[in-house]
């Protein structure tokens, strides 16, 4: 069993390896009086340590999305354990920005958190 100083220290050193800043945007919808609505994006959390890789192989993906990936440029997002990130978001690292596709689960031994991303842009 873990001690909860053994998994700050793993964290801790999980984060280090995070060389790239974030933003994390989140959608909001408001209503434009017609019967539907417009949506917006705001910033949730900027200058967030990330990694961002691509994923070769996309069988482990395509299972966790259903198949929705095909012909899109996919990545594996890493942050800092217990980012607060969400389905619907949009993250913009440097230039290029991805939609969140997929979150992993989180545990008590989480040391990261990591989703799978599309590049959108």
């Amino acid at each position: 069993m873990l001690t909860a100083a053994e998994i700050t220290a793993m964290q801790d050193t999980q984060k280090a390896a995070l060389p790239d800043m974030c933003t994390i945007k989140r959608r909001t919808l408001s209503s434009d009086s017609a019967g539907g609505y417009t949506e917006s994006w705001s910033d949730k959390a900027t200058g967030v340590a990330c990694r961002i890789a691509p994923i070769r192989s996309l069988s482990d993906a395509e299972a966790a999305v259903g198949g929705a990936l095909q012909g899109k440029s996919v990545w594996q997002l890493t942050l800092p354990a217990g980012q607060d990130i969400q389905h619907t978001d949009r993250v913009v690292v440097g230039s290029a920005t991805y939609e969140v596709v997929s979150l992993g689960s989180e545990g008590a031994w989480e040391t990261a958190t990591r989703a799978i991303v599309v590049r959108i842009d």
